[in-house]
């Protein structure tokens, strides 16, 4: 038996530069952390020959090709294992809609746990790529490579999209406190709705040459966020450069928000918190927002009756945490 164990993500700023429309041209900025929400992935030998598959639905076909789950399906059709296998998935959150980038998670993580059965091991930057080519080459999925990129390295990091197709990552240094304070100022709240994320991403590309300026601003203010982190006097200027990108992002699709989550961030920061943002494509799942520690009572009251998510970062990565040597 195999299992492994892949986080979720959030992103601070620079969402949406990652989608190939832009990316392929003008190179997307992405600053993103990994957090102790985990995907969690089952792989054993199936002695019948069959494929048993189960997530929330439960699948028992003859070869893998039969499968009604994309995103297995083609994994296990890369890695060559057609039959004879049981495959179980759990995830700590809702695996759709909640804008922490749960479906990469599955992917990365299912890749991982395919690699452990056969034997072999895979760098996270491979594992991120072959993710990808699951997602957007064969699914076509109208999404970037943040997500796989995030999941299968951990950390808090700066990712550049190059149109090249390379992908470059910056770990974020712990060393002057910077992780250690946008960790205890980030707070999530769950929306109760989650929302199907292709309908925004499709609208955000095919209007992303004329929202060009939208999308450059949001690859600049990644810069200000970087320059500001390590800055102890200007930290406070965070939630301020999150702010800016949320009203940016808003701009890319009028899916992107509606009236009741922009009552709820308004109510947010007259609480005190300094700025935040809708994580994911938006239109539901989580609220992340930066909240200095004296005002966290006050916006917690103030989210009522939404309920928090408390979260560290993840520092590992996708991972294998069970290996038999089935």
């Amino acid at each position: 038996m195999i299992i492994t164990r892949t986080p979720l993500r959030i992103s601070f700023v620079g969402g949406g530069t990652d989608l190939p429309g832009y990316a392929s041209k003008y190179t997307g900025e992405v600053v993103s952390a990994a957090i102790d929400k985990y995907v969690y992935v089952t792989v054993n030998q199936k002695f019948d020959g069959r494929v048993h598959l189960r997530y929330s639905h439960t699948e028992v076909v003859s070869a893998a090709q039969d499968l009604q789950h994309g995103i297995v399906r083609e994994c296990l059709k890369l890695l060559g294992i057609n039959r004879g296998i049981e495959i179980a998935t759990i995830s700590d959150v809702p695996m759709r809609g909640t804008g922490l980038g749960s479906s990469s998670s599955l992917t990365v993580g299912l890749l991982e746990a395919l690699y452990a059965y056969r034997g072999r091991s895979i760098a996270g930057n491979d594992l991120a790529e072959m993710a990808c080519q699951v997602e957007i080459d064969l699914l076509k999925a109208p999404i970037g490579k943040q997500d796989q990129y995030a999941v299968a390295y951990g950390g808090v990091n700066h990712f550049m999209f190059m149109p090249s197709g390379v992908v470059e990552k910056r770990s974020i240094a712990e060393s002057n406190g910077a992780i250690h304070w946008l960790e205890e100022t980030t707070m999530l709240f769950y929306l109760g709705r989650t929302r199907q994320s292709k309908s925004i991403l499709d609208d955000q590309s095919a209007h992303i040459e004329e929202k060009k300026r939208e999308y450059d601003s949001l690859r600049g203010l990644v810069h200000d966020l970087l320059g500001w982190l390590y800055e102890d006097e200007g930290r406070d200027r965070v939630g301020w450069i999150l702010d800016r990108a949320w009203e940016q992002k808003k701009k890319l699709s009028a899916k992107v928000s509606d009236v009741f989550i922009d009552t709820l961030y308004r109510r947010a920061k007259e609480a005190g918190a300094a700025g935040g943002k809708v994580c994911g494509a938006g239109g539901g799942g989580f609220l992340l927002l930066i909240v200095p520690e004296a005002q966290r009572g006050g916006v917690v009251q103030a989210m009522s009756p939404l309920q928090e998510m408390p979260f560290k970062f993840d520092r590992e990565g996708a991972k294998v945490i069970y290996n038999d040597g089935c």
